[in-house]
């Protein structure tokens, strides 16, 4: 009888510690679609999806195939694991690369890239069975665009936030749509490319929604459109409360890749295309690493998930989806569907869930390495313009005393220095996606270029002087035009290097020990120009 007693306790006991051990598991991708199911969508990436608690499916919607942009609707049905096709009386014009979320059971698509180019401010609203345009009552919509970040915040949220994305330009302008009352309202005007405290004008990238007004996102285009900034982006930004707070930057730069919010106060990040044309070097993700942002501290972590079918492929995969779950599918989870394998290049249809707890999934220490065209453009231009040409300048003015070792040393150092920001413009060329003369940085960048190029050819035909002779008119006229036109590069190129820190979004210790510098440049010259009108003479001491 104390045996027959005791068993109730001892299932209890076992019940708990599987509880615990199910919810101690480390996060884990288990894929849920059939690979070889009948029924299914055509392969897409950059679709719009959203989890519908209340039936437990996933909606699908758009999104580019082999054939074009699309414009049906689809349903996963989880608890059977199949695809079925809706057909609504009427749906958005097809469309990919759209900002999209959930509002209730309802699934709403804004902006996108629609047949022949086409882009799209309009909103859209999915409930299940009808899609409708939410045609705004007041307020400013956004702009055209594709590629945006933003959404629905999925556990109440009542606006559908918009910002940033590509079209003629890109924008850094952010805009919220409230769906009960239909207004759009400009929240953030958006910013130029040498501005430290906002992100600058990108588009292509995730973002997840990690509450009703907030969210986040890592990395992006943000070059070509009028901007020059890096493509991939490295940087990581957090929007609450209308003002945008930059975070640490561990995530490898990345475009296309996808995010979604777990709970507990961490979003994840998943995929993207991490080898560009300004990439020349990077450590590549593996196919299951996934980074962890616990966004209120700021700081990201990477983790190893395992995967939870047995068999099965994960593709490392760009332009996908990932939404947030909850009960009853998984509480504190995401859906992941589609994109492009980057290994093949194919499109894909497949549904993974990422499952578990953060905490307890192996982690992968250090930063990921990468070298870019942008960085190392940066740094040759440093050296050249920031180091050895004003260090050649500053020994012609001050020391010329020291003849002749005064000009063989400066002949040397400007010759190293032109060398430097030879090899810093093929550099910024490889960076640049268009139009180098759009932006401020490239339009002063290739006026200081043009100004150094031409010091030799000036010094080359330069008129002698004669010893013991005044020197002529021509002599005259020719040392103006060396000197000042030289001087003129010389602060030109001091003012670019610093919007060349601010645009390719340097970290701020970087731009910090640079202003550091330039104010101790300064300082010197200002000594030395005093010590040369004879400020510091020595008077007699009787």
């Amino acid at each position: 009888s104390t045996l027959a007693a005791m068993l109730p306790l001892s299932r209890f006991l076992l019940a708990l510690s599987l509880a615990v051990c199910v919810a101690a598991q480390g996060l884990t991708f288990t894929r849920l679609s059939d690979p070889n199911a009948a029924t299914q969508p055509p392969a897409r990436a950059e679709a719009a999806i959203g989890y519908e608690a209340g039936s437990n499916r996933l909606f699908v919607f758009g999104g580019q195939t082999d054939s074009g942009p699309q414009s049906d609707t689809w349903a996963f049905l989880f608890a059977s694991n199949t695809w079925q096709q809706l057909n609504p009386a009427t749906a958005p014009p097809a469309r990919f690369s759209m900002v999209y979320g959930m509002q209730s059971s309802n699934l709403v698509i804004a902006t996108g890239e629609g047949v022949g180019g086409k882009f799209f401010n309009d909103v859209w609203r999915f409930d299940g069975t009808t899609w409708t345009e939410l045609v705004p009552s007041a307020g400013s919509a956004p702009r055209v665009r594709y590629g945006a970040i933003g959404g629905v915040f999925h556990n109440g949220g009542k606006y559908m936030f918009v910002s940033h994305g590509f079209a003629s330009q890109r924008f850094s302008d952010t805009f919220r749509f409230d769906l009960d009352t239909l207004v759009w309202e400009r929240v953030s005007a958006g910013t130029n490319p040498y501005n430290p405290n906002h992100p600058h004008a990108r588009c292509i990238l995730g973002t997840a929604m990690v509450g009703p007004e907030e969210f986040v996102f890592h990395g992006g285009c943000a070059s070509g459109g009028g901007t020059g900034g890096p493509c991939p982006a490295f940087d990581s930004w957090h929007f609450n409360g209308g003002v945008f707070n930059q975070m640490d930057d561990v995530p490898a730069p990345s475009t296309r890749n996808a995010m979604a919010y777990i709970g507990n106060d961490k979003a994840v990040l998943y995929g993207g295309k991490q080898k560009h044309a300004q990439v020349l070097q990077v450590e590549q993700s593996e196919a299951n690493e996934v980074d962890v942002l616990s966004y209120k501290r700021g700081s990201w972590s990477r983790k190893r998930v395992a995967l939870g079918t047995a068999g099965a492929v994960l593709p490392r995969r760009t332009a996908h989806n990932m939404i947030s779950v909850t009960a009853p599918l998984q509480a504190n989870g995401a859906v992941m569907f589609g994109g492009q394998d980057l290994g093949s290049g194919q499109r894909l249809n497949d549904v993974w869930l990422l499952a578990g707890d953060p905490d307890q999934t192996d982690s992968i220490s250090g930063k990921q390495s990468w070298v870019s065209t942008a960085v190392l453009h940066a740094l040759f231009m440093y050296i050249g313009w920031g180091v050895l040409l004003q260090g050649g300048a500053f020994i012609a003015r001050y020391l010329r005393a020291r003849d002749p070792w005064w000009f063989k040393t400066h002949r040397l150092v400007q010759s190293l220095g032109l060398i430097f920001t030879l090899v810093g413009l093929g550099f910024a060329f490889a960076s640049v996606q268009s139009k180098h003369l759009s932006f401020a940085h490239g339009a002063i960048g290739l006026v200081v270029m043009i100004l150094g190029l031409q010091q030799p050819i000036n010094a080359y035909f330069r008129p002698h002087k004669e010893a013991d002779k005044p020197i002529t008119r021509r002599r005259y006229l020719w040392q103006l035009l060396h000197r000042n036109s030289g001087r003129l590069a010389l602060v030109l190129a001091l003012i670019n290097i610093s919007l060349g820190l601010f645009m390719i979004v340097a970290p701020r210790g970087v731009w910090i020990t640079w202003f550091v510098q330039l104010g101790l440049l300064v300082v010197v010259y200002v000594v030395f120009e005093l010590r040369r009108a004879g400020c510091f003479a020595r008077t007699d001491v009787v």
